[in-house]
């Protein structure tokens, strides 16, 4: 179903009057972008010092001593399950053969395979999940993205509900997600929703914040997500099953087998959950204190889902052909789309509902000496959405809502990679990316075609200078896009090692988004319509930062400043309609932490991220952005088992462009235990290990971005048995 940012689905008659109307003026929740009223205008850019103060790093790198590089190779400590520190810069490529399943990166060796991004750009700031260490929880991939500095997650209901992503404070279609490094945001919605990849089969995830449109042109503005799928390396066996809170029950499988030659893995899950819980709606409160509307004990409804998944992955090996692989994914899932939260009434309750299939084949081929690599991708999602009763939207329009979309979206990509010494080493690579999408739509039994091709060029070299303690990366690309002809960015990054433990970086460029089909040709409804005039968003940014890494301690600190023109944003055309429009400019600035501890049993990792974003023409945060947030895993582990706590916070959350509407602060703990009973009973054969954890223990009041409930407390007992 075509849909705004920031929204699952349009709901479409007028909201009951009270409190709740005041929302009524503000676009869908947390939009894209920037979101202007009229009101007085003032700046807002700030200071030469905070704005060109990131450039700093860059002038001072080449005063680094020209030292010997000695990488040690080292396992990636098991200890700290939510992350890996980030990549280091890689030392220069040798002449001869290596193997291409390992990187070694300066202090570390991490298994780095084909479809890797931290490879990529080490000047980028990137951060490594291992999902496989979470393996004994119930985990969501949306969860362990909101673990990260400078990501925010946010849900608008329960389990596998819709998600939407941000990275250091872009809208969801200015991020890239990518499965073994194929796009998969949908022409569309350009966003993608990461509830709807569960993680069985996901070996990691790997994240990197900061605009990288030379690499993946358009909508790279934020960051980008690559979701890598679990290979063969041996014969293994994983079954797990988890019951919940709220009718939860998840199964899944996992099995993979081979040999040096022909190697695959199949990995099934399913999940289903009655979803509804009850909630407190919320107090407002009048400036002088008077209490407007007292809260009441309600439930929410219409949020169950189902979702079945089924990945398939192979790969075969020949020394004088090289690695030819391919991947299946196919997901489906029914779910009922919750309202606002006076849409919960049980003599009338909500009736949206919303079915997705989806089809993500790839195949790939890399040369016996890894120079080139070819792959051909495609995306088959067909998508249903109906509400005979929509609570939002024109009171006039009586019809219901009913919608079928089908997306066909391909690519072809072409990457060569080189090595040569002229004054230092050179890793120089240049791709090529053809991609088509088709979004056929049927409503009311009107069909409507809509089309996009797009070529994308990119050159970048990583030049490690002589001594290795300073290497340079630019990079550039020129993508000829439908419409929009063409679209040309640049980035230039730079690393140095002033000594072994500490990395510094620094990197700017610009970044671009061009409209998606949702944003350009959204039919009117009552509700939402689209602008097939809009212009493509632009964005420059500047980073700096650097991370230390010393025994058992690892710290990471960053520093960045974008600024984005052209924003589109859905602004009210009359009472009951939405329009997306170009609006004026933004600045954004953050500081992202990390700290990684470990001390054996002990083990600590927590992030911090501060973000202004700034509306430049309300001078007010831009809806949606927290000001602080922060998240903190503290984990005690031996042989038999493991507890562990996690806490999470956030500053207050505006949801109007003036800031007269905010969600207020909050605090949540999660905690647990996890018993390895093989250990603990002495048992031979398969490994078993029984967790149960606890989500919202405080059972603090938490809220979505349309100011909805969430769930409150929550507990998840997991099963997994693994030969």
């Amino acid at each position: 179903m075509p849909l705004p940012p920031f929204t699952s689905n349009p709901m479409r008659r007028k909201r009951p009057a009270g409190r709740e109307g005041l929302a009524e003026g503000t676009p869908p929740p947390a939009p894209s972008g920037v979101i202007q009223t009229m009101g007085r205008a003032r700046s807002v850019r700030g200071s030469p010092l905070r704005r060109w103060g990131l450039l700093l790093p860059l002038l001072l790198l080449p005063c680094f001593p020209q030292r010997a590089l000695h990488a040690t190779p080292a396992a990636s400590s098991h200890a700290d399950r939510s992350s890996s520190p980030p990549t280091a810069d890689p030392p220069p490529p040798k002449e001869e053969a290596h193997d291409e399943d390992t990187v070694v990166v300066t202090g570390e060796t991490i298994v780095i395979r084909a479809e890797s991004i931290t490879e990529s750009d080490p000047s980028a700031f990137t951060t490594v999940i291992e999902v496989v260490d979470e393996k004994e929880r119930f985990t969501e991939i949306p969860r362990l993205l909101g673990r990260e500095a400078g990501v925010a997650v946010r849900s608008r209901g329960g389990v596998g509900q819709t998600t939407i992503l941000s990275i250091r404070g872009a809208s969801p279609e200015q991020v890239v997600v990518l499965l073994d490094g194929e796009p998969i945001n949908t022409t569309q919605e350009g966003r993608f929703d990461p509830s709807t990849l569960p993680t069985t089969g996901i070996e990691r995830i790997e994240i990197i914040r900061g605009g990288s449109g030379t690499r993946y042109g358009s909508g790279a503005i934020g960051g980008v997500v690559n979701i890598v799928t679990r290979k063969a390396e041996g014969m293994d066996l994983t079954g797990a099953a988890t019951l919940g809170s709220f009718g939860t029950f998840q199964a899944s499988a996992s099995l993979a087998g081979g040999n040096d030659t022909i190697r695959g893995r199949v990995s099934a899950t399913h999940l289903q959950s009655a979803g509804d819980f009850p909630f407190e709606t919320a107090t407002y409160v009048a400036p002088d204190g008077r209490v407007l509307t007292p809260p009441q004990e309600m439930r929410r409804l219409d949020n169950d889902v189902r979702q079945e998944n089924l990945r398939l992955w192979g790969e075969w090996r020949r020394e004088d052909f090289g690695t030819l692989s391919t991947r299946h994914d196919l997901f489906w899932t029914e779910r009922g789309q919750p309202g606002p939260e006076t849409a919960n009434d049980p003599t009338d309750p909500p009736t949206a509902r919303q079915w997705i299939v989806r089809w993500l084949p790839r195949l790939s081929w890399r040369a016996p000496a890894g120079g080139w690599r070819f792959s051909l991708a495609g995306q088959l999602r067909g998508e249903a959405f109906t509400d005979p009763s929509p609570p939002l939207g024109d009171p006039d329009y009586t019809e219901g809502i009913s919608v079928t979309s089908r997306n066909r979206e391909g690519s072809l990509r072409g990457e060569w990679r080189e090595t040569f010494t002229t004054l230092g080493t050179h890793a120089p690579r240049l791709g090529l990316t053809l991609r088509y999408a088709r979004l056929d739509v049927t409503e009311e039994g009107i069909p409507r075609r809509h089309e996009r091709r797009s070529f994308h060029l990119a050159a970048e070299d990583a030049w490690f200078l002589p001594g290795n303690r300073i290497s340079l990366h630019p990079a550039g690309s020129l993508e000829a896009i439908t419409r929009f002809g063409m679209n040309p960015a640049i980035t230039f990054g730079v690393v140095g090692h002033p000594f072994d433990a500490l990395s510094l970086e620094a990197r700017g460029g610009n970044a671009y988004r061009v409209p998606t089909f949702d944003e350009l040709y959204f039919p009117d409804e009552g509700y939402v319509v689209g602008n097939p005039d809009l212009r493509p968003e632009r964005a420059w940014f500047v980073e700096g930062g650097g991370r230390f890494a010393w025994n058992w301690i690892r710290l990471e600190g960053a520093l960045f400043h974008r600024e984005i023109a052209e924003s589109i944003v859905f602004l009210p055309i009359s009472a009951f309609t939405f329009r997306p429009e170009n609006t004026g400019p933004a600045d954004l600035d953050g500081v992202e932490g990390t700290i990684t501890l470990s001390l054996p049993p002990l083990s600590l990792a927590s992030s911090y991220t501060w973000l202004r974003a700034i509306g430049q023409e309300t001078g007010e945060q831009l809806p949606g952005r927290a000001r602080h947030t922060f998240h903190a895993t503290l984990a005690l582990e031996n042989r038999v088992g493991r507890i562990f706590g996690e806490v999470e916070g956030s500053g207050a959350v505006p949801l109007s462009a003036t800031g007269t509407i905010t969600l207020s602060r909050h605090v949540a703990f999660d905690a647990g235990a996890t018993l390895e009973l093989t250990e603990l009973l002495s048992l031979r054969g398969p490994d078993v290990s029984l967790t149960l954890e606890g989500r919202n223990l405080g059972n603090a009041s938490l809220r979505d971005l349309r100011d909805a409930p969430l769930p409150g407390r929550s507990f998840f007992l997991t099963l997994v048995i693994s030969l």
